[in-house]
């Protein structure tokens, strides 16, 4: 009998809750000999949060992966979903693209058992400077204009953004500059 492993899920959870509040990320490949097949579904616990690295090469599909958890997130039940949230801070500008459903995949979808599909609860931020030019461009790459006012800065977060420690003589200056007194 198949069943689903279920990464960062304990024992117990596991017991009690059995695939509730899971996402699928893929499966597993069995191989014997020259025959490659797919088995057990692999799923993501969201039941419990999780601190998660993906890691690799240029290419080796670190932004895929990371579309694959965050469209499984997105497609939660609802009483999980709530419970729940997800924030990608994405400097290519690709995951606007949840918005709208993917039609080129569509044939793999289906193999999968599943259909092209636009996330309604995706928001995209972009920075205050960009935001109209992109707007302009395509309405779905920016919903909502941020900005980080710089009174809201720290200062240690100054010597961050410039490199500095705040035992150096620059940290000491750039202390003395935010706070005179």
């Amino acid at each position: 009998m198949a069943y689903s492993v279920v990464i960062g899920r304990n024992e117990k959870d596991h017991k009690d809750y059995g695939d509730l509040a899971t996402t699928l990320i893929g499966k597993q490949y069995i191989t014997m000999g020259n025959i490659v097949s797919l088995g057990n579904n692999i799923m993501l616990d969201a039941l419990r949060p999780h601190v998660i690295l993906i890691a690799g090469k240029r290419g080796s599909g670190k932004s895929y992966t990371m579309g694959v958890i965050a469209e499984g997130l997105a497609s939660l039940d609802e009483d999980t979903a709530q419970n729940i949230t997800s924030l990608i801070i994405d400097t290519m500008g690709i995951y606007w693209t949840m918005k709208s459903p993917n039609y080129k995949e569509a044939d793999l979808l289906k193999d999968w058992g599943y259909q092209p599909t636009a996330f309604k609860n995706v928001r995209v931020f972009v920075p205050k400077g960009s935001f109209d030019s992109i707007k302009e461009e395509n309405a779905e790459m920016a919903d909502y204009p941020f900005s980080i006012s710089v009174k809201d800065l720290t200062f240690s977060d100054w010597c961050d953004i410039f490199g500095f420690s705040i035992n150096d003589d620059y940290g000491v200056l750039i202390n003395q500059a935010l706070d005179p007194s």
